[in-house]
C-alpha cells in the first residue's frame, strides 16, 4: 500500500523524451491541491512506446487532473486504468488525453463520484488514427459530464458497455450539458444503464451515422429533454440505429419525443426505432412507427401533422387548414403532396424534407414560437405560388439536382432565401412576380463539380444585396445563368471560384436587359482555367474589379451581348488580372466595340499585373509589338515600310485626330477575325500597279472588319476601285460614282477626302494593273461581313442628303486629266 498525498505540485510527474512505463497500483494519490495527480507530459517522441497501468488505487481530491496524458507528437501509447476510484475531483477531468498518435485508452471496473468539475470526468482530444476507447463496467455517480470523445475521424471505435450512470446532473438549468459528448468518433453505447439523470442531452452526437445503441435501459430520465441528440448532418441512405432498447416508458409519443434527430431539428440525421422493450426484464418488444400522421383537432380545421409520407396517392390537405408541425414532415421518393389554402404553423427547428413532389399554393408558413428550418428539396424540386413565408432560418434548401419554381410569393423574417451548400448538379429557379426580403444573403450556392444555376425573374422585389458569394464553380457547364426582367434585383457576384468549367454559351452569363435596374456588382472572384466564353453580359449597368481572370485556353474574358441601343455605353472594367500585362493580349479577350461596331465599349485600363490589387499598370500598347504584329493608337506619325512586311493585325488600327499612319508600296496588311481600321486622323496608301498594298484576312475565310472612317483624311493608290468599296463602309451614291468613273484597261489614281459637310473625289488615271496569277489566294475578298448601311462613326445622316455636282467620264487617250466629284450635304439630291 502506497499514498501520495497533500502535494502542492503534481504527484507523479513523468516528462521524459523516450520511452516511459508508469505502473500504479495500490496507491493513494489525493489532496495535490497545486496540480495533477499522475501527469504523463511528452512534447516528441516519435519512436517511443508509453505505457501507463493504473490499478487498484484511489485518486482523490486533486485540484486539476487526476490522471493526464499529455503528447504533442508520440507515435504509440498505452493507458489501463481497472478498479480504481475517482472521487471528488474538481476544476479539470478525471481522466484527460490529449496524444497525437496512436492511443488504446481502457477504462474498466472503476467508480467515478462526485466529480464535478467544469470539464468531463473522461475527456479525449486529438487523439491521432486507429486509436480507440474502452469504458467498460464503471459507475458514474453524482457528476457532471462523463464523457466527452473529440476524435480523428468518424470511425474510430467508441465502446462504452456495461455501465451505470446514476444521479448524474449538468452544472446549471443554462448550461445544455450533456451525459455523454461524441465528435468524431463511433459510438457502439449497449448494455448500459442511465437513471435520474437530469441533464439537457444523454447522449449527443455530433457527426456521422454509423452509431448503435442497443440493450440499453433509461430509467427516470423524464426531466431531460433528448436522451439521444443528434447534430449529425441529415443521410439520405444511412439512419443512426436505437432499436432493442427500454425507454422508461411504453407510450410511443413519448418515446420519439425523447429522440431529438430529424423529426426534431429537419437539417440533422434520423435515428431508426423499429421495436423498443416495454419493461425493464427486456423480454417483450413493442414496435414503434414514424408513418405519416395526419390527426385532426377539437376545432376541425386544425390538424395536427407529421411523419414520413410514402404514398402514390396524393395528399390534399383541406382548404383553409390550419396545420401543426410539431414534428418535421419527410416525403419520400414517391410521396406526392400538393397544399393548398393552407395555414402552416411550425415549432423550432421543424421542417419539411421532400424527396418527391411538394407543390404549395395560396398558403402561409410560419414559425409558431422561434424560427423553423425551412424546405429541403431534392430531384423533383418545389413549386410555390401565391405563398408567404416568414420566421424562418431559410427558406429553401436545394440538396440535388432540380427546378424551384417561384410565383408570386412574399418573404420576410428570414435569414436566407435559398441555400445549396457543396451542391453537385444543375439548378434552374424561376422567379415570378414576387418580394423576398431577407436579413442575410438571399442566395448561397456553393458548387463542387458539374454544376451549373440558372436564375430567372420577372417583375420581383429583392431586398438583399449579396446575392452569389463565397462559392466554387468547379469542372461545370455554363455555370451561372441570371435572366431577370422588369425587377429590382441587386445583384453582387462577389468572391466566388470558377474553375475548370466549360462555356458553352458562358461560364457566367448575365441577361440584365435595362439601364434601369439595379447594377450588377461583380467583385472579387477568381476565373481559373475556364475554357470558351467566360463572362457574357448584355447590360451597360455592370461594376467589374478586383478579379482575377486566368483563362490562357479561354476564348474571351468577356463577351458583350448587347442590343444597339446600348452601342455608344462604356462599361467599367479596371483594376481587374487578366493573367498577363500584355494590353494587346488582354483586349484581343474582350470582345465589345472593338469586335463589332454595335456594341459597347469595355473599359479595362488602369489594370493589375498581378494578383496584388495594388500592382496598378496602365502601359499604352506599342503600335508595333517585339514580334512585329500591329494594332492599337498610332500616337503621331508611323510609316510601315515593305522590308518588314507582311504584318498581322492583332487588334484594331486607331487612327487618331492628329495621327497620321502611311502604307507604303508593297505593304501587306493581314487582319485577325473582326478587326479593322479606324480612322479619325489621316490614313494615306500608297499601293501601285507594281507594289500594291494588300488587304487581306489573316486566316482564309475569317473576315476582318474593313476601314471606318470618321472625320479623316484618306490617301489611297489601289489597283482596283471595287476592292475599295468592298472594304471602305461608303455611302451608296458615293460607290456609285467611282464605279461609273472606272474605264475600259485603265482605273484611276485617286485622293479621298471626307469633312463634315462635304466629300471629293481626285481622280489621275493610270494604266491598269494585270491580273495576278501567282497570288496564294484566288481572288480573296478584302471584306466580307453584312453590315447595316454606314452607321459606325459617323453620323447617321452624314450621307442622307448627298449630289453629285460635277461627273467626268475621260476618254482613253487624255492622260493627267483630273476629274473632281463634290458631294455638299447642305444640297438635296
Amino acid at each position: 500500500m502506497c499514498s501520495i498525498e497533500r502535494n502542492s505540485n503534481d504527484g507523479i510527474h513523468s516528462s521524459s523524451g523516450y520511452f516511459s512505463s508508469i505502473f500504479v497500483n495500490n496507491t493513494v494519490i489525493k489532496g495535490h491541491t497545486g496540480s495533477i495527480g499522475i501527469y504523463s507530459y511528452r512534447w516528441y517522441a516519435s519512436s517511443y512506446t508509453e505505457n501507463i497501468t493504473i490499478i487498484n488505487s484511489e485518486l482523490s481530491n486533486n485540484r486539476l487532473q487526476s490522471v493526464y496524458m499529455y503528447c504533442y507528437y508520440c507515435y504509440y501509447s498505452v493507458l489501463t486504468i481497472i478498479n480504481t476510484t475517482f472521487e471528488s475531483n474538481f476544476d479539470r477531468s478525471s481522466v484527460e488525453v490529449y496524444h497525437s498518435g496512436e492511443v488504446s485508452i481502457s477504462i474498466i471496473g472503476n467508480s467515478f463520484h462526485n466529480c464535478r468539475g467544469n470539464y468531463p470526468v473522461i475527456g479525449l482530444s486529438k487523439v491521432g488514427h486507429q486509436s480507440d476507447l474502452k469504458v467498460f463496467d464503471n459507475t458514474f455517480r453524482n457528476s457532471y459530464a462523463v464523457v466527452s470523445v473529440n476524435g480523428p475521424d468518424s470511425i474510430m471505435p467508441i465502446n462504452i458497455q456495461g455501465n451505470v450512470f446514476m444521479n448524474n446532473t449538468q452544472v446549471s438549468s443554462n448550461s445544455k450539458t450533456s451525459l455523454i459528448t461524441i465528435s468524431n468518433a463511433r459510438l457502439n453505447f449497449t448494455r448500459n444503464t442511465v437513471q435520474s439523470c437530469l441533464m439537457y442531452s444523454l447522449v449527443d452526437i455530433k457527426d456521422g451515422v454509423e452509431h448503435i445503441f442497443s440493450q440499453n435501459k433509461f430509467i427516470d430520465n423524464l426531466l431531460t429533454p433528448c436522451y439521444i441528440k443528434v447534430e449529425s448532418i441529415f443521410n439520405r441512405t444511412h439512419a443512426i440505429s436505437a432499436s432493442y432498447n427500454f425507454w422508461g416508458d411504453t407510450d410511443t409519443d413519448t418515446i420519439k419525443s425523447k429522440i431529438c434527430d430529424f423529426f426534431v431539428d429537419s437539417r440533422a440525421a434520423l435515428v431508426t426505432v423499429e421495436q423498443f422493450y416495454i419493461d425493464i426484464t427486456m423480454l417483450s418488444t413493442l414496435n414503434i412507427s414514424n408513418a405519416f400522421e395526419f390527426i385532426q383537432q377539437s376545432d376541425e380545421n386544425v390538424y395536427i401533422v407529421e411523419g414520413i409520407f410514402d404514398s402514390s396517392v396524393p395528399l390534399l390537405f383541406p382548404e383553409d387548414s390550419i396545420l401543426l408541425l410539431n414534428r418535421s414532415i419527410l416525403i419520400a421518393e414517391n410521396g406526392d403532396v400538393q397544399i393548398s389554402k393552407a395555414s402552416f404553423n411550425f415549432s423550432q427547428d421543424r421542417g419539411i424534407r421532400s424527396y418527391g413532389k411538394l407543390e404549395i399554393t395560396y398558403s402561409e408558413l410560419q414559425g409558431r414560437d422561434l424560427k423553423w428550418t425551412g424546405l429541403h428539396i431534392y430531384e423533383k424540386g418545389l413549386n410555390l405560388q401565391n405563398v408567404t413565408l416568414r420566421d424562418v432560418e431559410m427558406c429553401i434548401e436545394v440538396l440535388e439536382s432540380c427546378d424551384v419554381n417561384i410565383d408570386s410569393i412574399t418573404v420576410w423574417n428570414t435569414d436566407n432565401f435559398l441555400v445549396a451548400d457543396e451542391f453537385i448538379g444543375e439548378l434552374d429557379i424561376y422567379f415570378r412576380n414576387s418580394n423576398i426580403t431577407v436579413n442575410n444573403e438571399m442566395l448561397k450556392v456553393e458548387f463542387r463539380k458539374s454544376n451549373s444555376i440558372v436564375i430567372r425573374d420577372d417583375s420581383s422585389i429583392f431586398s438583399s444585396v449579396t446575392f452569389i458569394s463565397e462559392n466554387t464553380f468547379h469542372q461545370g457547364i455554363d455555370c451561372v445563368k441570371i435572366d431577370v426582367h422588369n425587377s429590382d434585383l441587386n445583384l453582387t457576384i462577389s468572391d466566388n471560384l470558377f474553375v475548370e468549367n466549360v462555356g458553352s454559351t458562358a461560364v457566367l452569363n448575365l441577361l440584365q436587359p435595362n439601364v434601369n435596374v439595379p447594377p450588377i456588382l461583380l467583385l472579387g472572384n477568381i476565373f481559373q482555367n475556364n475554357l470558351n466564353t467566360i463572362l457574357l453580359f448584355r447590360s451597360p449597368n455592370m461594376f467589374i474589379f478586383h478579379n482575377i481572370f486566368e483563362n490562357p485556353n479561354g476564348t474571351f474574358n468577356i463577351k458583350i451581348n448587347s442590343a444597339a441601343q446600348y452601342q455608344n455605353e462604356i462599361v467599367n472594367a479596371s483594376l481587374n488580372f487578366w493573367g498577363t500585362t500584355d494590353v494587346k493580349e488582354i483586349g484581343q479577350k474582350i470582345y465589345d466595340k472593338n469586335y463589332d461596331d454595335t456594341l459597347m465599349d469595355v473599359l479595362f485600363r488602369p489594370y493589375l499585373g498581378s494578383r496584388n490589387f495594388s500592382d496598378i499598370q496602365n502601359e499604352e500598347p506599342p503600335f508595333i509589338s517585339s514580334t512585329g504584329d500591329v494594332g492599337g493608337r498610332v500616337n503621331g506619325e508611323l510609316t510601315l515600310t515593305v522590308d518588314r512586311s507582311p504584318y498581322t493585325v492583332t487588334a484594331n488600327i486607331e487612327v487618331g485626330e492628329f495621327d497620321t499612319l502611311t502604307l507604303d508600296p508593297g505593304v501587306t496588311l493581314l487582319f485577325n477575325k473582326d478587326f479593322g481600321i479606324n480612322v479619325v486622323g489621316t490614313l494615306i496608301v500608297n499601293g501601285s500597279s507594281e507594289m500594291p498594298v494588300m488587304m487581306l484576312e489573316s486566316v482564309y475565310g475569317e473576315a476582318w472588319r474593313g476601314i471606318d472612317i470618321d472625320t479623316a483624311e484618306v490617301e489611297l493608290n489601289l489597283e482596283s476601285l471595287t476592292s475599295l468599296t468592298d472594304i471602305m463602309e461608303l455611302p451608296n451614291e458615293l460607290k456609285a460614282l467611282l464605279v461609273t468613273m472606272k474605264l475600259d484597261g485603265k482605273e484611276p489614281d485617286w485622293k479621298f477626302t471626307t469633312s463634315s459637310d462635304q466629300v471629293s473625289v481626285q481622280s489621275t488615271w493610270i494604266k491598269a494593273r494585270e491580273p495576278d496569277t501567282t497570288s496564294r489566294k484566288p481572288e480573296p475578298a478584302l471584306k466580307s461581313k453584312n453590315k447595316p448601311p454606314f452607321t459606325r462613326r459617323l453620323n447617321t445622316n452624314r450621307y442622307a442628303q448627298l449630289m453629285v455636282t460635277k461627273t467626268a467620264v475621260v476618254p482613253a487617250a487624255e492622260q493627267q486629266q483630273t476629274t473632281e466629284a463634290r458631294v455638299d450635304h447642305n444640297t438635296q439630291t
